[in-house]
This record gives structure tokens, sequence and C-alpha cells, in this order.
């Protein structure tokens, strides 16, 4: 819905970010197969793994809590105990593209992304970008859009530089898969928020 994109661009603009948007498959295809790709390649990271690790969940998907539970994430319970289990087989070419194709079939269909840029290093950036994220979802909610934040890739240097040499940014915050979807699986939300 071309009024969506304008909403959501203004409301960008508003924050003094920008809101950079590409429908055309070649563009989407290949940015949704170089998210697969860093989402692998950052499993190899201790780091990296280690700090995922202690977010995903297995088992059914809790009403109250927290964390990446399989149902939500898309992904069996095999899959992302195994990406745990044994980091390293996934960097075999075979298991690798077999671990690629198989998560871009969850993203069939996709059709949209966008990159939000803008200035995002000081503490007041920080919150101000998330202010502006918060009335983006707001907006796409309006408009019974969906997004999936494609994170892995601005976790790590090699694809940072690659989102700056395919679309020209070098303040890119947040890429993002979005667009019109059945209603996807409820992730848990916590019960409670205690402040201290």
């Amino acid at each position: 819905d071309p009024a969506a994109l304008a909403a959501l661009s203004r409301i960008c603009s508003g924050y003094e970010h920008r809101f950079i948007h590409h429908d055309d498959p070649q563009v989407v295809q290949p940015l949704l197969r170089l998210n697969a790709e860093a989402i692998i390649d950052n499993l190899q990271l201790a780091d990296e793994r280690e700090e995922i690790r202690g977010w995903h969940r297995l088992g059914k998907t809790p009403e109250f809590g927290d964390g990446l539970w399989q149902e939500p994430m898309n992904q069996p319970a095999w899959e992302l105990w195994s990406a745990f289990a044994a980091p390293s087989a996934f960097k075999l070419p075979g298991l690798k593209g077999f671990a690629v194709q198989r998560y871009l079939r969850t993203q069939r269909g996709t059709r949209h992304i966008a990159l939000f840029c803008g200035t995002f290093r000081a503490w007041a950036e920080l919150y101000r970008a998330g202010r502006l994220l918060l009335d983006v979802w707001l907006e796409m909610a309006r408009h019974h859009v969906y997004m999936q934040p494609m994170g892995s890739m601005l976790t790590n240097p090699y694809y940072v530089a690659e989102i700056e040499k395919r679309f020209g940014v070098s303040d890119c915050w947040l890429v993002v898969r979005l667009g019109y979807s059945d209603v996807p699986p409820r992730a848990p939300r916590l019960e409670r928020i205690v402040i201290s």
C-alpha cells in the first residue's frame, strides 16, 4: 500500500532518519540470502552465539515469558538445538547450503525489505531511534503490515560492509522484511515488568 510506505517514510523523516524501501526481487532475494548467511556465520562467533543461546527457548511456547521460542521463530526444535550444539558443522559447504535454503523457505513470499538509517551512536540518538521504531510499529499495525528484523547482518562487520556497498549507506541501524501476511504466531510477553 503506497499510503503505508508514505506514512513510514514520513515518520522516519520526522525523526531525521531515512526509510529506504525496496520491492525489486533483484534486491529483495539477494538480501534475504545475505541475512540467512549472516545468521549461520554469526553462529561461528563464540560471543555472538552465546549471547543468542541465552535467548533461545525450546518446547511449547508459553503465554508469558521472554526469549526466542521455536513457534514464533518458525523453526523446529531440532534446528534450533543443532545450531547451538554443533555450530561448526554449518561451516561445511553442503550443510551450510542446506541450512540457507531451508531458512529461505521460511521467507517465501517476501516482496519488501526496508532499511532504517540515521544517527545511532550516543544515548540520546539510541533513545530517539527507539521512539521512531515504536511509532513505525504502531503505524504498521494501523495498516496491518508485519515486519521481521534481520539483525544478524548489522552485528557482523563483514555484513555491515555488504549493506554499505549494496545500498550506499553508512548509517543503517535496522534492516527488516515487511508486508502483509497471515497473523504470525504470537511470541510470549512478560506478565509484568518491575523497574527498580
